[in-house]
């Protein structure tokens, strides 16, 4: 399936094994981005620009193949309770991966537009689901995540 560049997250789930036939696992991120990590985020990498700032709220989809992936996707672009905002299609070719360290995967902001979203006044938050391969979350570890953040965080200030 042909997926559009782009940039849009979900409430954190709980950790689960599997959620059918279809092989998804939820791997919660941290659910909710941290007051301090959103400020050094905005100013290191957004100049400031708090608008830039769409993964205060995220989750993890891990999946273990791409048709895998690209069926969770389809999934959420056909759901009618949500507002796609951006796809960052992470594994494309094009995609320049030195951004990320060599670390890929699918983007997906986007706004819950229910009435339960309304009437709590949120219909303009927006959120992250990252559609990843379990290819690249298994070697994902705290040590290279944090290699990786310091790296952004230097890449930000040239």
């Amino acid at each position: 399936a042909d997926m559009a560049d782009g940039e849009v997250a979900a409430q954190p789930v709980r950790r689960t094994e599997s959620s059918g036939d279809e092989g998804l696992h939820h791997v919660p991120l941290e659910g909710l981005k941290s007051t301090h990590r959103a400020v050094d985020k905005a100013v290191t990498v957004y100049r400031g620009d708090v608008r830039r700032l769409l993964d205060l709220c995220r989750m993890r989809i891990v999946l273990p193949d791409l048709p895998s992936l690209a069926r969770c996707l389809r999934l959420i672009l056909r759901d009618h309770d949500v507002l796609i905002r951006r796809v960052k299609n992470r594994l494309s070719l094009a995609y320049q991966g030195k951004e990320t360290c060599g670390y890929r995967d699918v983007l997906v902001n986007l706004q819950v537009v229910t009435d339960e979203a309304r009437a709590a006044g949120s219909l303009l938050h927006i959120c992250e689901v990252q559609l990843a391969l379990r290819s690249f979350v298994d070697h994902v570890t705290p040590d290279s995540h944090a290699r990786f953040r310091n790296y952004c965080a230097l890449r930000a200030v040239r």
